[in-house]
């Protein structure tokens, strides 16, 4: 999903990007958190310039991932996306929230 918002400034707000295939919705290199992460950025990427920004322009960025334990891939692949231009983060690992629930 993304939302602008214009006036004063402008405003992109994108939420639930994942490795699902664009059009069917079907997940993506299951199994391999790298690989389905690396798809996502080219998705963020892809609806950003559709609004016009790219990555230089993100301000914080949450990771939710099924296993924490993919935490050292998803910053592997955050730091080869956003290069130079670092951008505030968080990660969550989902299923061990719910189990703390």
């Amino acid at each position: 999903m993304v939302v602008t918002v214009k006036n004063p400034g402008k405003w992109i707000f994108l939420a639930g990007i994942g490795p699902e295939s664009e059009g069917a919705g079907k997940i993506l290199f299951p199994g391999d958190f790298y690989r389905q992460c690396k798809y996502a950025y080219y998705r963020i990427q892809k609806l950003l310039g559709m609004h016009g920004a790219t990555l230089k322009n993100v301000v914080f960025v949450t990771t939710y991932m099924m296993d924490i334990r993919h935490i050292a891939a998803s910053g592997k692949c955050r730091s080869e996306e956003f290069g130079e231009c670092r951008t505030a983060a968080r990660s969550v690992g989902w299923r061990q929230r719910v189990r703390m629930a």
